[in-house]
């Protein structure tokens, strides 16, 4: 076999490839686990009692307008994340937590969604590490095309929101 035939077949099989992959249709959500998990010192409240507090989780394409926006742009309000974070916005949702709990949840994660982003709505927010960011798929070609199994790691902790990513 000279060089050109093996090129020209290398060609063809991906041509057949990139063809049955369009055929099947759009990609379907994945679930991906979410671990969430409040220290027993949680959202203090004036006279330092620990207290409950709503989580905001954020299926996202791009990180820039979630990185550049205000908590006030954000929470609270049911629209206050598409009016703030426009097109980078795939879906969000809603939680609360209570101090000392622990979580497990599953995500239904879109394919266009690359980022996940958290938001705790503390009381002392001026003060407070309000918000996280994970990256869940990166740009390189193996992750189009395999969404790995992953896992989200969200740890909050008295006026703090630490998230992660397992892999």
């Amino acid at each position: 076999m000279t060089l050109g035939t093996i090129k020209w077949a290398i060609g063809a099989g991906l041509l057949m490839l990139v063809a049955c992959a369009s055929q099947e249709g759009p990609p379907e959500p994945k679930a991906v686990p979410m671990v969430l998990t409040t220290d027993r010192q949680l959202n203090p409240h004036a006279d330092g009692s620990s207290q409950s507090v709503d989580v905001l989780i954020l299926y996202l394409s791009s990180p820039r307008k979630f990185e550049a926006v205000q908590l006030s742009a954000l929470y609270p309000g049911v629209n206050k994340p598409v009016e703030s974070l426009g097109a980078d916005l795939v879906d969000s949702q809603l939680v609360r937590v209570v101090p000392g709990d622990e979580q497990i949840m599953e995500l239904q994660v879109d394919p266009q969604v690359r980022y996940i982003g958290i938001v705790v709505a503390f009381e002392q927010f001026q003060v407070a590490k309000w918000r996280g960011l994970v990256t869940l798929r990166d740009e390189s070609a193996l992750d189009k095309v395999l969404f790995r199994d992953k896992k989200v790691l969200v740890t909050i902790n008295n006026l703090e929101v630490v998230a992660s990513l397992e892999t």
